[in-house]
Order: structure tokens, then sequence, then C-alpha cells
């Protein structure tokens, strides 16, 4: 059996890129299919604002559920790693397309909203108040080094199967 310890370590490690670098990839992508710098970062306007304003009102909810918090961690993680999916259905930068990502990154933003409350609640109740920044501390390296795996992992992934994406990069 997994430990506590192990378990949330492996999770933070696992979803390092939902939380703030998976954007960047859709970005590049973007960029890839011909749309202008201007309109990429109103995508990521998007996303923050509705993250932002939603953040508060998100772990307000966390900490009056009754249920299981997991839950909540599970399919914020699932909704913005579909999100992804949508990147299939993006064939240019008119304005069918802008309307389509710029409604996707707000709905994934939603989801986002709920990573870092659903996390901590989920930290606080496994570890106790006693150990909680501690454990915050470890799972930030833990995720910082699931970031750089991912990004390196992309890297070579692109540089093996994609070898004219250098413009890209």
């Amino acid at each position: 059996m997994i430990s506590t310890l192990a378990a949330f370590l492996l999770t933070s490690f696992s979803i390092a890129e939902l939380g703030d670098g998976f954007g960047m990839y859709v970005d590049m992508y973007l960029l890839g299919e011909g749309w202008g710098e201007t309109s990429v970062v109103v995508a990521g306007i998007f996303r923050g604002v509705v993250d932002l304003v939603l953040k508060s009102f998100v772990g307000d909810i966390i900490d009056k559920t009754r249920r299981d918090r997991r839950t909540f961690l599970g399919l914020a993680a699932l909704v913005i790693g579909l999100s992804s999916l949508m990147v299939y259905f993006v064939n240019g930068a008119d304005t069918s397309d802008k309307i389509l990502v710029y409604t996707v990154r707000s709905i994934e933003s939603v989801a986002l909203a709920f990573l870092g409350p659903a996390f901590a609640a989920i930290t606080l109740s496994a570890f106790g108040p006693e150990m909680f920044d501690e454990m915050n501390v470890k799972k930030e390296i833990v995720s910082h080094a699931g970031s750089i795996v991912s990004a390196l992992l992309s890297g070579g992934i692109a540089w093996i199967f994609y070898p004219s994406i250098e413009a890209e990069f």
C-alpha cells in the first residue's frame, strides 16, 4: 500500500503542468496555427481573470463542502486535461476558432480555480495544521520537478517526432 506522503507527492508531481504551465503549450500551438500574439494573450487573460475572480468563492465552497476534496481535485484535473483536446478543433485564427478557444479557456479557468483550494484542503486534512507549511514546501518542490520533467519530455518528443518544429520553440 502506498503511504499518504508518497500519494501526496506523486499527485503533486503528476498535476504540476495543469496549474500553471499547461497553457503555455496551447499558446505555442495557437501561434503555430496563425494566431497573432494579441489573440493568444487575450486567451490567457480569460484564463487568468476568471481564475483570479473565482478563487475566493471556490475556496469558500471547498471549505464548506462535505464532499471528498479529492473528487474536486480529480474533476478539476480532468476538465483541464480534457480542455486541451480543443486544439483538435482549432484550424486557424478565424472568429469561430477564437470563440471556441476563449470559451474553453474560461471553462478551464473555472476548473483551475479549484486546484489550489482543493489541494490545500487535502494537505490540511492529511497532515494537519502542524505540518501544513512543511508539506506545502514539499508539494511545491515536487511540483516544480514535475514541470521540469514535463518540459523535457515535451521537448524530447517534439525533437524526435516533429524535427521541423524548431520555429515554434
